[in-house]
């Protein structure tokens, strides 16, 4: 009786042994992550997407760079820049740009973008923090296109001159 026990479970234990062998060899669906996967109709890995840097790739610009950008577009700010101005920075630096948006009170104080100190800089360091962000700021490098960006800078210059 225990001889015909230990045939019957070393039976068992060899054919769940072969089983696994064999279903760990077939191609299963659900065995491909993205590594061996099939691509969706290419025979080559997706294109990164714009504005990515590959691994070991330089980082962004350091500042002198971005400040020595030169803003391409007319000085007379295209409508556009006011209403983007509006949706992306008007929340925590408020309509007139002083600071002052309705959820400024939430977070460390918020900067005034008609002050002096902020003005003096160049339309490159004002594009670079738009586009970087700062330790209080997020970045809209994913959010605005290059052009956005500029005539928000734009506007943001008619801020200190109080044209609205």
């Amino acid at each position: 009786m225990a001889r015909g026990l230990i045939t019957n479970r070393a039976a068992v234990v060899l054919a769940c042994a072969v089983s696994a062998a064999a279903l760990g060899a077939c191609d299963w669906p659900w065995r491909h992550d993205m590594v061996d996967g099939p691509q969706a109709g290419a025979s080559a890995p997706r294109p990164a997407i714009p504005q990515a840097l590959p691994m070991g790739a330089a980082l962004p610009p350091p500042p002198a760079v971005v400040d020595a950008l030169r803003n391409s577009l007319p000085a007379a700010t295209p409508p556009r820049g006011g209403a983007l101005y509006e949706v992306y920075c008007a929340p925590c630096h408020g309509l007139s740009g002083k600071g002052d948006g309705p959820i400024a009170k939430y977070y460390v104080p918020v900067g005034d973008l008609t002050k002096d100190d902020v003005q003096r800089h160049t339309d490159g360091w004002l594009y670079g923090v738009i586009v970087n962000g700062t330790e209080k700021m997020p970045r809209f490098a994913h959010e605005l296109a290059v052009v956005e960006r500029w005539e928000v800078v734009g506007f943001v210059r008619q801020l200190a001159r109080g044209v609205p």
